[in-house]
């Protein structure tokens, strides 16, 4: 093996290694950013096909709805109080949007319990 070789197994060895952990944080850090954004632009009073379109426009799925991961879930339509969240576990701050299934009726964010969010 080559000198050049050599190094380039050893660089991308150590890029492999080191890399995940700086591109794990950008994501979340992301996914942060997507749902306080989200989160700011809801309005109450908003229709509900305008906000189905505000998640899309930010990029919020329902990788974000708490609801999501559960048995029952059918659907936001049918699911009138929603949670979002960056994080699944320990976040520390959530999105709540409660609708009636045609109007968006209130949307709060919410510091969580035991976070440290100022």
């Amino acid at each position: 093996m080559t000198k050049r070789a050599r190094w380039i197994v050893v660089i991308s060895f150590v890029a492999a290694i080191v890399l995940p952990f700086p591109g794990l944080i950008a994501w979340q850090m992301w996914r942060d950013h997507a749902l306080l954004a989200f989160c700011k632009d809801a309005r109450a009073g908003m229709s509900f096909a305008d906000l189905l379109v505000l998640e899309r426009r930010h990029w919020v799925n329902d990788s974000y709805l708490v609801q999501a991961v559960f048995k029952d879930y059918i659907d936001q339509e049918h699911s009138h109080d929603l949670e979002f969240r960056s994080q699944p576990f320990d976040p520390e701050f959530a999105c709540a949007i409660t609708h009636d299934g045609q109007t968006v009726r209130s949307v709060q964010l919410l510091t969580l319990e035991g976070s440290s969010a100022d």
